[in-house]
């Protein structure tokens, strides 16, 4: 194959060269807004009476911080890193699999992007495929650690052919010219200062590690993220789950949980295996980061990509994703490599070759696109449904023509890999493809009208003080909700996305030498600019925020790899605006918030050196309450082995020890239907059939459920059903060191 001309392919060292004389006043007013706003967000509180400010006062007192990765106050407490071990090489193994298998489908594209990025969609491309391997392994009842070793086996070494294969087909004079990239530190100061930017990229990628490897206490993730996993695992298989509707959306990350559960195998599995499954979710956050610097140094300069991943790294909401256990970031990972895929693919839109490309590149970012959706439904609107109008506008003028029409049937081939099992599964369980989404259009399983309008409720677009949910009061308060009174954002992130919403068209206004473009030539710079599709798709984001969703920060949370690339081009900007150390200050004063929010507890645990041992029933003391509830940790700690749990507006299902059926609040009480409105001895005959020993009555949550706003609840139980319970002599109230006030939660023993 012939190499298309380099002039006719836009990369953007030119632009930084052409761009060093920005007009001064744009300069100075970047730089200002940026200070304005870093001292502003700065100055707002975290909680009463604490601002963010009084964040960087711990740097006077590094003791204390890491005092909290032992636990030091806790004399009970061990030291040690040697129970990481096992769930960190079970994920890095994993991981090293998924990039193996992974590498063959990037074809070409790996000889034009570079190692970071090459690497990281390699293993976002292979854990995609691991996922989907696992969920077709669930759903046929095979779950074994001999059937999952067997078929990551194949799949092994049908990369290893493809390798072969690839490597006879795709030649090196296929290679993209490369434009020469410089960086622009001048100065001892800027120097140090940019060499320093590297150390807290890479400090910040070991909190995230070691964050990771912590037991999991968020409640979406032991509701729901680590808890399908673990019934999946106990079960043998996959299927449609009854009383937990989460459990029936797509589950993508969620299934490499499951795989390590399977991998390590036992009665326990589900323990161990899940903190390596949440060390792999965990990483995510930092495949995102080396797509994000890898994309950005190819354009920009190692230096700007060094800041684009260290500016990702320092938001405190992606350390709270990734530390915790939620997949949000997942998702973010895999709209970054779209992006990315469709960014090299716009570039070559004017080639005689683009239907050539259009083969290699429309597929794998829709495959990326389509491994998003199989995360969770947001995906689809997120990154499915702009990468396919992206795809379908570059190759306008092709798709009649029939030598395009097989990339783009390759493509939706691609697309329906990765989500197609997902929805058959809900499709053929519940007649809703999309359960329990659009379930009065589509089917609502086993939900009652009542449980489907609960559950549109409370995934309702929230309506504003003045009761519009569109007008300009829900605007401005979802603007000022997310750039300024969020605290998953570090110091100086926002500030430079904003500006580069309006410095980067502004610089493209010149031509390469020096005078003003056209029109035409203005329009064609900005859409061939590297930022242009992340620009473009982190606003679709926020529109899709906005108007579709319940606008919590964590639905954006999947724009912050595009915002960093964003960031990383100004901070680029500001280098060849004899702005180095500037540069340098705003990214360094964003990974040191960002590296003691890590330490401090505010967003994850970062006991990292205390044992397993002493934080898997961490009920903590009554002066320092631990992470574990006193009810779980007491029932874990007293009950039987072989005692089973009814529980009763307990969801936290993940972190018991003992068998148990329980609902989410949105599902139907297990027992209801049985135990109300029934005799005692019919009471008393179903809970022994059905192997009960003990119900947990959690009444805080059901009143916190039943609360208005809230999500609501059945209407059973009440207090007055249980009391009943207790007159009849179907059960007895525990009271003997139960540690609680039996107002918020109560444990009833089946006589």
């Amino acid at each position: 194959m012939n190499n298309p001309p380099s002039s006719s392919i836009q990369v953007p060292g030119n632009w930084a060269k052409r761009n060093q004389g920005a007009p001064k006043l744009l300069v100075l007013a970047v730089a200002a807004i940026v200070g304005l706003y870093a001292g502003y967000f700065l100055f707002q509180e975290i909680y009463p009476g604490f601002r963010r400010l009084d964040v960087f006062v711990w740097l006077m007192l590094p003791d204390m911080l890491l005092g909290a990765t032992t636990d030091a106050g806790d004399t009970g407490s061990s030291f040690t890193v040697f129970d990481r071990l096992l769930p960190l090489g079970l994920a890095a193994a994993w991981l090293g699999v998924a990039s193996w298998i992974g590498r063959p489908l990037l074809g070409k594209l790996s000889k034009h992007i570079g190692t970071a990025e090459s690497l990281a969609l390699s293993c976002l491309a292979g854990l995609s495929l691991l996922s989907t391997a696992t969920l077709l392994i669930g759903l046929f009842g095979a779950l074994s650690r001999v059937t999952l070793l067997v078929v990551v086996g194949l799949l092994a070494l049908f990369s290893a052919w493809l390798r072969t294969r690839l490597s006879r087909s795709v030649a090196d004079s296929d290679e993209l010219p490369k434009e020469s990239v410089s960086d622009f530190q001048n100065g001892q100061v800027a120097n140090w200062l940019w060499r320093l930017v590297p150390v807290s990229a890479v400090a910040l990628a070991v909190a995230y590690v070691l964050s990771s490897l912590m037991p999991a206490f968020e409640f979406d993730v032991v509701e729901y993220h680590l808890q399908g996993p673990k019934e999946f695992y106990q079960a043998g298989k996959i299927a449609f789950v009854p009383h937990n509707v989460y459990l029936n959306m797509p589950l993508g990350a969620e299934m490499h949980s499951l795989a390590m559960m399977v991998l390590v195998g036992g009665d326990d599995g589900w323990w161990l295996g899940g903190i390596a499954g949440k060390k792999i979710t965990g990483s995510y956050s930092l495949l995102a980061a080396l797509l994000v610097g890898g994309f950005v140094a190819r354009h920009f300069g190692t230096t700007a990509g060094w800041a684009a991943a260290a500016l990702l790294l320092s938001a405190p909401g992606n350390l709270h994703v990734a530390g915790c256990g939620l997949i949000d970031l997942a998702l973010g990972a895999y709209l970054m490599a779209s992006v990315i895929c469709l960014t090299e693919l716009a570039k070559r839109r004017a080639q005689a070759d683009l239907v050539a490309w259009l083969y290699q590149l429309s597929p794998l970012a829709l495959f990326f696109a389509g491994s998003a959706a199989a995360c969770k439904y947001p995906g689809l609107i997120f990154a499915v449904l702009p990468c396919l109008l992206i795809v379908i506008v570059i190759g306008k003028k092709l798709w009649l023509n029939r030598p395009a029409i097989q990339p783009l049937a390759l493509s939706i081939a691609a697309l329906l890999i990765t989500v197609f099992p997902w929805y058959l599964k809900n499709l053929v369980a519940t007649g809703n493809p999309v359960y329990p989404l659009a379930s009065q259009a589509m089917g609502s399983g086993n939900l009652t009208a009542e449980q489907v309008q609960r559950w549109n409720k409370a995934h309702q677009v929230p309506v504003s003080n003045n009761g519009s949910k569109y007008g300009w009061s829900a605007l401005s308060n979802s603007i000022s909700q997310i750039v300024v009174r969020n605290d998953f954002l570090p110091v100086t992130l926002m500030p430079l996305v904003l500006a580069g919403f309006v410095s980067i068209p502004i610089a493209l206004r010149r031509s390469r030498n020096g005078t003003r473009n056209t029109l035409n030539q203005q329009l064609r710079d900005w859409t061939f600019h590297p930022s242009f599709l992340s620009m473009l798709v982190g606003a679709w984001i926020f529109l899709v925020w906005f108007f579709l969703t319940h606008r919590i920060d964590r639905f954006w949370l999947p724009a912050l790899p595009l915002m960093a690339v964003i960031a990383g081009v100004m901070v680029h900007w500001l280098q060849v605006n004899r702005l180095q150390s500037f540069a340098a200050g705003c990214v360094l004063i964003s990974t040191i918030y960002g590296g003691l929010i890590s330490l401090s507890n505010l967003q994850c645990d970062s006991r990292w050196f205390v044992a397993y041992s002493a934080l898997r029933n961490d009920i903590g003391t009554k002066e320092l309450p631990g992470r574990m509830p006193l009810t779980i940790g007491w029932i874990n700690s007293n009950l039987p082995p072989e005692a089973r749990l009814l529980l009763l507006g307990q969801a936290q299902a993940y972190r018991f020890e003992r068998a148990l059926q329980y609902a989410t609040c949105f599902n139907t009480p297990i027992g209801e239907d049985e135990l109300r409105n029934r005799s005692g001895e019919e009471q008393r005959s179903w809970l022994k059939s059905a192997g009960f020993t003990h119900i947990l009555v959690q009444w805080s949550e059901i009143d916190r459920y039943r609360s208005p706003g809230n999500y609501g609840f059945s209407t059973w139980p009440t207090r007055e059903d249980v009391e009943a319970l207790v007159q009849s002599g179907v059960v007895r109230r525990i009271v003997e060191d139960w540690p609680v006030d039996t107002g918020s939660a109560e444990l009833l023993e089946v006589k």
